[in-house]
C-alpha cells in the first residue's frame, strides 16, 4: 500500500505538467540547419531523452545503467552493482537496443548485448536516448530504441579542469580527472578514471540469516581522449580514443554454492572524423576500429568451455554522409556505411567474419506557415546469407493549437542474428533469419509558462505499438537448447513524462517524473500446449516509474529520487514472479566558489529506506549505502 501511495504521489504532477527531456522541439525555424546529426535532424516523430550537464556532473561516478534507472522510466535489467546490466525499451529485448559512440555502433556481433555497467558517465558530455524504432537511421538492432554517447567539441572555452574523489560503503573508491583545452581552433578533452569496490554488502539469505556478498569485487580504469581541429569555418577534423579495462568477480546466486568465477572486459576503440561545411550543406566521413575482448574463467565449472572462455571482436567501420539543403525549408541526406567484423572464440571453433553494407537516404521538409515538419527515411542493408528488407520510416510533428503539439512516427526495423545464435558450438543455428518489426507511436505534448518564466510546466503522453516477427528464442531440442525464429511478440503501451519548475529569487524547485506502461506478449504458440501464449514476457515489468524532486538555494542543492518497478514474471507461463519494489535515493550538496575555482561536496544515500529486493531472481541487491564525493573545478574564463 505504501508503494501505491508513492506512485500516486509521483503521477499527480504528470497530469498537470510534462517532460523536459525531449531533445528537439516541434516549432521549427523557417530555415533548416544542415550541420546537426542524423539523430536530431531526421528523427522526426520520435522522442529523445537528454541529460543536462548538472545531472551528468552529479552522477559522474555512476555508470550508464545507474543514470538511466534513476532519471528515466526505462527498465534496466541488472544483476547487481558492477555486474551485467542491460536495457529493454518498450517491452522489447536487450538485443533490440543499439548503443552508439559518436555515431559508431558498439553492440558486439557475438551477443548483440552491450553491458551498460561498462560505460562510465564521466566519459561523455552528451548522452541521448532515442525511443522507438530507428533501424532506418542506424541499421540492425534498433527495434526498441537506441542510446547515443557523444563527446561534442565546444571551442573558445579556455582551460577547464575537473577532478573528483569519492568514497562509499562496501569499500567503494572512485577517482575522475577531466582536462579540457578549448581554444578558437583546437579542442582537446582528456578523461581518466578509476573505480574499485569490494561490493561485500550484507543481505538476508533464504533462511533469513544475515550474510555478506562474496566474490563480488570489481575494478575499472580507463582513458577517453578527444582531439578536434577547426582550421577555418569550412573544415572540422577529429580523433577519439577509448581505452578501458575492467575486472569483476561473479558472485553465486542464493541457491548455488560458493563461486570463484571472474570476468575480464577490455576495449580499445579509435575513430577519426572529417567534416566539410559549405553554403548549402555538409559532408562527413568517419573511420573507426573497435576492439572488444571478454575472458570468463570458472575453474570449478564442470563444463570445459566455461573454465576459460575467451571472446574477442574486431570491427572496422567506414561511413560517408552528405547533407544538402534543396531549398530554404528542405534538407536531403544520403550516405553509406561499410562494416567488417571478425570474432575469435574457442566457442566458435575458429574465426567468424561478417561484412555488411548499408545505404540510406533521408529527406526533411519544414512547413513554416503550419509549424509542422515531415521526415522520410529509407535504408537498405546488404550482408552475406540474408535477405534484409527495405526499412522505411515516416515522421510528422508540429503545433496543433497554441501550447499543444503532436508527433507521429511509423517505421520498419530489423536485427541480424548474433554470432552466438549462429555459431556457438553445439547450440548455434546457421539457418536463422533476421528479426523484423513494424513500429508506430503517437505523442501529444502540452507546454505552459507564466509571465517572466517564473513557473513552467510540460507534459508529453505517448502511445506506442510494435509487432516483432521471427523473434529469436532458445528452445530445447532433446538435451540441447537451440535458437529458433519462432516467437511473434506484440508490444504496446503508454508513456507519460512531465516536469514542473518554479523559480523564486535564488530558490528553484523542479519536479520531474515519468511513467511507462508496457504490455509485451507472445502471440504465437511454439507447440500445442505452449503456456507462454499471450503471456507477458519474462523480466518485462508492465509498470515502471521515476520521480525526481530537485531544490536549489544559492550554492546548496537537494535531490530526492524515487523509482518504482512493477512485478516481473520469472517463468514464461507467468506462474512465478518477483514482487514490485520502490527505491529512494537522496543527494545533498554544496559548491564553494573561489575566484575561478569551485569545490563541491556531495553526500549520496542510496536505497534510503533499506529495502530488501531482488531485480533478478536469487540475485541479492544491496541495502542502504552511503557515498561522499569531493569535486574540484577550475575554469580559466
Amino acid at each position: 500500500m505504501k508503494d501505491l501511495f508513492l506512485i500516486l504521489f509521483c503521477l499527480t504532477p504528470v497530469l498537470i505538467s510534462g517532460q523536459t527531456e525531449t531533445g528537439d522541439t516541434v516549432v521549427q525555424l523557417s530555415q533548416v540547419q544542415v550541420t546537426a546529426s542524423r539523430l536530431n535532424t531526421f528523427s522526426t516523430g520520435l522522442k529523445i531523452i537528454t541529460f543536462d550537464s548538472l545531472t551528468l556532473s552529479a552522477l559522474q561516478f555512476s555508470n550508464l545503467d545507474e543514470i538511466i534507472s534513476r532519471e528515466t522510466p526505462l527498465y534496466i535489467k541488472s544483476y547487481g552493482q558492477g555486474s551485467l546490466a542491460t536495457i529493454a525499451f518498450r517491452g522489447t529485448a536487450a538485443t533490440h537496443t543499439g548503443i552508439y559512440w559518436n555515431g559508431i555502433p558498439l553492440n558486439p556481433s557475438t551477443s548483440a548485448l552491450f553491458d551498460l555497467s561498462l560505460a562510465p558517465v564521466a566519459y561523455f558530455n552528451s548522452i541521448r536516448i532515442l525511443e522507438g524504432g530507428s533501424g532506418t537511421l542506424f541499421g540492425s538492432g534498433n527495434i526498441g530504441g537506441s542510446i547515443h554517447l557523444n563527446n561534442e567539441p565546444v571551442f573558445s572555452k579556455g582551460l577547464i579542469v575537473h577532478a573528483g574523489l569519492s568514497v562509499g560503503s562496501f569499500d567503494d573508491y572512485g577517482q575522475t580527472v577531466r582536462i579540457i583545452s578549448s581554444g578558437k581552433k583546437i579542442f582537446s578533452s582528456t578523461v581518466m578514471l578509476y573505480r574499485i569496490s569490494e561490493n561485500n554488502f550484507p543481505y538476508k539469505n533464504l533462511y533469513d540469516e544475515e550474510v555478506r556478498q562474496q566474490n563480488a569485487a570489481y575494478r575499472h580504469y580507463g582513458l577517453m581522449q578527444d582531439f578536434y581541429w577547426k582550421p577555418n569555418l569550412k573544415w572540422l577534423m577529429g580523433a577519439s580514443l577509448w581505452l578501458q579495462s575492467g575486472y569483476r568477480e561473479i558472485p553465486a546466486t542464493q541457491v548455488t554454492g560458493e563461486s570463484i568465477a571472474t570476468q575480464e572486459d577490455k576495449c580499445a576503440r579509435v575513430m577519426v572524423t572529417l567534416k566539410n561545411f559549405y553554403s548549402k550543406g555538409s559532408s562527413s566521413i568517419k573511420l573507426a576500429f573497435i576492439h572488444d575482448s571478454l575472458r570468463y574463467q570458472n575453474p570449478a565449472s564442470i563444463i570445459e568451455s566455461d573454465r576459460d572462455s575467451k571472446i574477442s571482436t574486431n570491427r572496422m567501420v567506414a561511413e560517408l554522409q552528405t547533407d544538402r539543403r534543396l531549398w530554404i525549408n528542405s534538407v536531403i541526406s544520403t550516405g553509406g556505411c561499410l562494416t567488417r567484423e571478425v570474432a575469435i572464440s574457442n566457442n566458435f571453433g575458429g574465426n567468424i567474419s561478417q561484412n555488411w553494407l548499408g545505404f540510406f537516404i533521408s529527406m526533411l521538409q519544414v512547413f513554416p506557415a503550419l509549424k509542422w515538419k515531415a521526415n522520410l527515411n529509407l535504408r537498405q542493408d546488404l550482408t552475406e546469407g540474408y535477405r534484409i528488407p527495405l526499412t522505411p520510416s515516416l515522421g510528422l510533428e508540429g503545433t496543433i493549437w497554441k501550447t499543444i503539439s503532436g508527433k507521429i512516427n511509423i517505421s520498419r526495423n530489423f536485427r541480424i542474428p548474433s554470432f552466438n545464435e549462429l555459431y556457438w558450438i553445439p547450440y548455434g543455428n546457421k539457418s536463422l533469419n533476421p528479426e523484423k518489426s513494424w513500429n508506430g507511436e503517437v505523442s501529444l505534448a502540452f507546454k505552459s509558462a507564466s509571465v517572466m518564466q517564473l513557473m513552467s510546466s510540460e507534459l508529453i503522453a505517448t502511445v506506442f505499438n510494435s509487432v516483432v516477427t521471427d523473434w529469436i528464442i532458445w528452445i530445447p531440442e532433446g538435451s540441447v537448447w537451440s535458437p529458433q525464429n519462432i516467437a511473434r511478440v506484440w508490444s504496446r503501451g503508454l508513456e507519460l513524462n512531465g516536469a514542473f519548475t518554479l523559480t523564486l529569487n535564488r530558490f528553484t524547485i523542479k519536479l520531474s517524473e515519468g511513467y511507462t506502461l508496457a504490455k509485451s506478449t507472445n502471440q504465437k504458440k511454439v507447440y500445442a500446449n505452449d503456456n507462454s501464449f499471450e503471456k507477458q514476457l519474462i523480466y518485462v515489468p508492465e509498470h515502471r516509474l521515476f520521480c525526481n524532486l530537485n531544490l536549489h538555494y544559492r550554492s546548496f542543492y537537494f535531490n530526492y529520487n524515487l523509482t518504482y518497478t512493477g512485478i516481473r514474471f520469472t517463468t514464461s507461463d507467468n506462474n512465478s514472479s518477483l514482487p514490485g519494489f520502490s527505491l529512494s535515493n537522496l543527494t545533498l550538496g554544496k559548491e564553494i566558489r573561489i575566484s575561478k575555482c569551485a569545490i563541491g561536496i556531495q553526500l549520496d544515500v542510496n536505497n534510503l529506506f533499506n529495502k530488501n529486493y531482488q531485480a533478478i531472481l536469487y540475485y541479492p541487491m544491496p541495502g542502504r549505502s552511503y557515498n561522499v564525493s569531493v569535486n574540484f573545478k577550475f575554469n580559466s574564463k
